[in-house]
């Protein structure tokens, strides 16, 4: 289920513009942060910039994000990997991947003891 907070690992643009590549990568922040939430907003804060938009899941392992379709390549409690490729033309697109991780899951499953050797 994506529902929750997951933290952003990294973002992926890939920009192809009259033929010539651009690869960008933003590598995420302790405090950027993605989070599902059951009314269908996604709350999210990436490089210190937040925003609030409306999320639905779609069949097929796909979710729209404010309008934006994406292909839900990974989907498991701990990591999540969004998809999405905007096509223009033949000479010019834009692809995007979005890795988040959810640690919660992980600090749940250690034994309580775990909490004092950190």
């Amino acid at each position: 289920m994506i529902n929750g907070k997951w933290e952003v690992v990294s973002i992926q643009i890939k920009t192809v513009t009259n033929g010539d590549i651009e690869n960008e990568s933003y590598i995420g922040k302790p405090s950027d942060f993605v989070n599902f939430k059951d009314d269908n907003t996604v709350q999210s804060s990436v490089d210190e910039i937040g925003e609030t938009v409306l999320y639905k899941i779609l069949p097929d392992n796909k979710v729209s994000i404010d309008n934006e379709i994406f292909d839900i390549k990974t989907l498991t409690t701990n990591t999540c990997i969004l998809y999405s490729k905007t096509v223009i033309d033949n000479n010019n697109s834009e692809e995007q991947t979005i890795s988040l991780k959810n640690n919660l899951y992980l600090l749940r499953r250690l034994p309580s003891f775990a909490v004092y050797i950190c």
